[in-house]
């Protein structure tokens, strides 16, 4: 029963909506040769509790901090995931510290253009340029989750400014030492 399940800062949460932006995120930031995507959206818990109560950061149109069941408990359309990563105290207090200092920003819609540009030639470009971080005053969902994991030290297999929901949804799949299955991809109903 997920309303019984204690959720812990630093839970990675994906989610997979059926709407267009959906589709089009899981269609345009996979490579040629991987399977589908499963997920299109990824946030952070940075207060525990369950998912009635503990606090998720996520960027949607600006970054907000909600509980899970606020935005996904009352929709089938809507699956979740998480994850719990093998964390120390000082990376769940950095990753908690940099996440809820977004909340409020606007979200970086130009930035999802870029990730389905990099499947172009304009590859090396864009990534040269986007490496730099000089995107950072506009977040997206995976850019947010990235960013506050690498200023614990910790990457999802690619830079942080690059990392798309498939890239960390792959990396949390592959390695189960570290990231532990809590919540399988479903309606949090």
């Amino acid at each position: 029963m997920p309303e019984i399940l204690m959720l812990w800062p630093g839970d990675v949460v994906f989610t997979r909506g059926d709407t267009l932006l959906g589709f089009a995120i899981r269609r345009f930031t996979r490579d040629a040769e991987e399977a589908p995507t499963k997920v299109n959206h990824v946030g952070v818990i940075t207060e525990p509790g369950t998912i009635h109560h503990a606090q998720l950061v996520e960027a949607l149109e600006r970054v907000e901090k909600h509980t899970p069941y606020a935005k996904y408990g009352r929709s089938r359309k809507q699956e979740v995931t998480i994850f719990r990563p093998k964390l120390t105290q000082p990376q769940v207090d950095t990753i908690v510290s940099y996440a809820e200092a977004q909340v409020g920003k606007k979200y970086g819609y130009h930035k999802l253009l870029l990730h389905a540009l990099r499947r172009t030639k304009a590859r090396r470009v864009i990534d040269k340029w986007w490496s730099r971080g000089s995107l950072d005053k506009y977040p997206i969902c995976s850019y947010l989750v990235a960013r506050a994991f690498s200023k614990a030290g910790l990457d999802f297999g690619v830079s942080a400014n690059l990392a798309t929901p498939d890239d960390m949804w792959d990396f949390c799949v592959m390695r189960p030492d570290k990231y532990e299955l809590i919540f399988p991809l479903g309606p949090l109903v």
